[in-house]
């Protein structure tokens, strides 16, 4: 038998009941969580798992860099940077009835052209990429992909755009139109990337999409959310078909009763060591 060794993440923080009482809880990235459950080593009686709930699937980053939908209540352990963190999220509505399908007539190209069929930083439920990704290519200067049909929004609520994206050819600027049809120019690489903003919206029609300033130049698309809050969230869904309305990603609700100590809600990122 050949034993392969595997770095292993661990979280330990405490909590207070009082200024002088004290617990110290521990857990695993690797495997330690189950639907409704999240399990710690420490303390070994039990006491210190997290229990999960969270009505709705969620679309998290495996250790790949890939984005993968874990089912309902599990755990929302996510990667960033090579790491593992639990990424606990708030409610979120993804406004964008036709996020991924940037060949439907929803989005209007103007001198640009999409390609389908490219391989998306996704992968499904048996761990294959999900050829759901396009590729865009600018036939003028400042061609550009953008909502045909501005979404409904709350004026003077803040709003937050992201679309994941990279280069293939080209040295241009590429802008990101945010909530209000203006342009953001984003720095990007040869490597998958979300790039996001959020802003007060100045109108009740919000605008998304992807402008290239330079004819020629070409860049991978993928997934756009548009939704209310002040910054871009994990994507809603990544199943091309729940296209076609909104939907929604209900809350993370990650909490331990502590007997005979303070009760913990995680509502923030926590990461792993």
């Amino acid at each position: 038998m050949k034993i392969v060794p595997v770095n292993l993440y661990v979280l330990y923080f405490k909590t207070m009941a009082t200024l002088y009482d004290e617990i110290t809880l521990g857990y695993t990235a690797c495997g330690g969580h189950k639907a409704g459950k999240a399990y710690s080593f420490l303390p070994t009686d039990g006491s210190g798992d997290f229990t999960v709930s969270r009505t709705t699937s969620k679309v998290i980053t495996n250790k790949d860099g890939n984005l993968q939908t874990i089912a309902v209540n599990v755990p929302p352990v996510t990667w960033e940077n090579g790491e593992p963190v639990i990424q606990p999220e708030g409610q979120t509505t993804q406004l964008l009835t036709r996020p991924i399908s940037f060949d439907h007539a929803d989005w209007d190209k103007s001198g640009a052209t999409v390609t389908s069929g490219f391989p998306a930083p996704a992968v499904d439920g048996s761990g294959n990429v999900l050829l759901d990704a396009y590729k865009l290519v600018a036939t003028v200067n400042n061609g550009y992909i953008r909502l045909a049909t501005p979404k409904a929004i709350i004026n003077g609520s803040t709003h937050a755009n992201g679309i994941y994206i990279k280069r293939v050819t080209g040295s241009g600027v590429v802008n990101l139109i945010g909530i209000n049809g203006s342009d953001i120019p984003k720095t990007i690489t040869t490597s998958w990337t979300k790039i996001s903003d959020a802003r007060a919206a100045t109108s009740t029609s919000g605008q998304i999409g992807i402008k290239l300033a330079t004819a020629g130049d070409e860049v991978m698309i993928y997934y756009g959310q548009m939704e209310v809050g002040g910054s871009a969230t994990s994507s809603v869904y990544i199943d091309k078909t729940l296209e076609g309305a909104q939907r929604t990603r209900n809350a993370d609700l990650v909490t331990n009763a502590l007997t005979g100590h303070k009760s913990i809600v995680l509502n923030d990122k926590v990461k792993f060591y």
